[in-house]
């Protein structure tokens, strides 16, 4: 399995995108 800090990077990163594109989704509706 992948170290923790790599796992932790990731999940940032998931949370990171989610954000932006549920931005951007209210934004053009």
């Amino acid at each position: 399995m992948a170290p923790p800090t790599t796992l932790a990077a990731v999940w940032l990163w998931v949370l990171a995108l989610t954000y932006v594109v549920v931005r951007t989704r209210w934004r053009w509706e």
